[in-house]
């Protein structure tokens, strides 16, 4: 077979003969050697290669793209085909733009080789550590995996950006189990490069093993208030794509609909908040270092101390609304520490509840939100009194990031993001 380098610039050289204005061809060649845990025992072992290729072509002013699954002449030819149709069938836009040239650049992350007999050892570890110090746990599946990737970005503009990457990823789902009763889904995951560390001791692994434990004691809350909330893991990363999605993404900056429009440079957020997507940051695995445009990726800070610096828009969008696109895929996201230690955040709430996970639709474009807060721990007179099950929280978007009570000093760094605990007030948290 062709190297990946070749196929990419084969297909580009096709492109230009059909006579587009441009094109780009992003291929992507994949390992993932994966074994599976079910009811406690590994029942798979396998290795899976994967191979997509996105075509993008420009012409006339219409732009059409498509993604196939397979590096063969025959398919490539088709994949061509396919795309210059749907450019052709496309509305011409004059915003429809790649971004000019960026050179060449190669970059190399993570893990050449790996060594599945230690990562092997360790997720045994992992599971024998579990099963000995938390009997009530039931690990329902556990997969791990080393996973590799050879990406190759080539366009008509010049630009050549090579990528590959390699890492370990463990993901266990768990309930805890005591006679009757039986918590929920609960789930710890990460993505590393570190067989040296015990992966109980990476991450929040552990935390998320006894909090899951802890559940088992859940209780219905029985009233009203409106106190705080702390937003960690899973849960901030949720309200942190609610505040994408509602204010700064391509859709509401587009349609103008987005209460921040307008507003880069401008106050909009509690000065506590700080929002950067990574390039490059060392702690985070699989950066992506170029855009879907083009562009090579930058680290960019979306909010710094509340000021709004940059929509999370593509090329496309900035051209329709006159505004700057945002030169980062905005995979790895990072939140900026505060000053305030975890548990002093904690002492410091009359009363409150920390959300593990939200189960909930999209707020509305004004804002509002309204769902269920699972895995979720009461809070009174700044000491965390035990879970809670099925506890409604509702509030107003804007308004909770503009009332952030506290930022840990502490973060958890999972590969893939850096999250610090955030606790927010004026939440509304219903029981029963």
């Amino acid at each position: 077979m062709q190297k990946i380098d070749n196929i990419a610039a084969v297909t580009l050289a096709k492109f230009v003969r059909e006579g587009v204005d441009m094109a780009r061809c992003i291929a992507t060649l994949s390992e993932k050697q994966e074994f599976n845990v079910e009811g406690g025992e590994f029942s798979l072992f396998r290795t899976v290669f994967n191979t997509e290729m996105t075509l993008g072509a420009y012409k006339d002013h219409k732009y059409g793209t498509v993604k196939i699954n397979s590096f063969s002449d025959e398919d490539i030819e088709t994949g061509i085909k396919d795309c210059l149709e749907v450019a052709e069938a496309s509305v011409a836009d004059e915003a429809y733009d790649m971004a000019p040239r960026q050179g060449e650049h190669k970059f190399r992350e993570g893990i050449d080789k790996p060594d599945l007999d230690k990562f092997f050892k360790r997720v045994t570890e992992l599971l024998d550590t579990i099963k000995n110090e938390y009997p009530k746990i039931c690990v329902t599946q556990s997969i791990a995996s080393y996973d590799s990737e050879h990406t190759e970005y080539h366009d008509t503009n010049g630009t050549r950006i090579t990528q590959v990457t390699g890492s370990y990823s463990i993901m266990v789902g768990m309930t805890a189990v005591d006679g009757e009763k039986v918590t929920s889904a609960k789930y710890a995951w990460f993505t590393t490069a570190d067989l040296e560390t015990p992966f109980i001791e990476q991450a929040n692994t552990r935390e998320e093993i006894e909090e899951t434990v802890k559940l088992l004691e859940a209780k219905p809350l029985d009233h009203k208030f409106t106190g705080t909330m702390i937003l960690k893991g899973m849960g901030l990363m949720e309200f942190v794509e609610f505040l994408n999605e509602n204010y700064i993404g391509n859709s509401v900056i587009k349609n103008k609909t987005s209460q921040w429009y307008g507003k880069k440079g401008e106050k909009v957020a509690d000065e506590k908040l700080t929002i950067s997507v990574s390039a490059d940051d060392p702690r985070i695995l699989n950066n992506r270092h170029f855009t879907k445009d083009g562009f090579l990726a930058e680290n960019v800070d979306i909010i710094k101390n509340g000021v709004l610096q940059n929509y999370t828009i593509d090329l496309y969008t900035a051209k329709k609304v006159g505004f700057d696109p945002i030169k980062n895929a905005c995979m790895s996201l990072i939140i900026e520490p505060g000053d305030t230690p975890y548990e002093d955040m904690i002492k410091g709430i009359d009363e409150g509840i920390i959300v593990g996970s939200f189960s909930g639709g999209y707020p509305g474009v004004s804002g509002e939100f309204s769902g269920v807060a699972k895995n979720s721990f009461y809070i009174k007179d700044g000491k965390v009194v035990g879970p809670v099950s099925e506890a409604m929280i509702n509030g107003n978007l804007g308004d909770i990031f503009n009332n952030i009570k506290a930022v840990s000093k502490e973060v958890v760094t999972n590969g893939e993001a850096i999250l610090p605990m955030m606790a927010f007030n004026g939440v509304v948290v219903s029981g029963k």
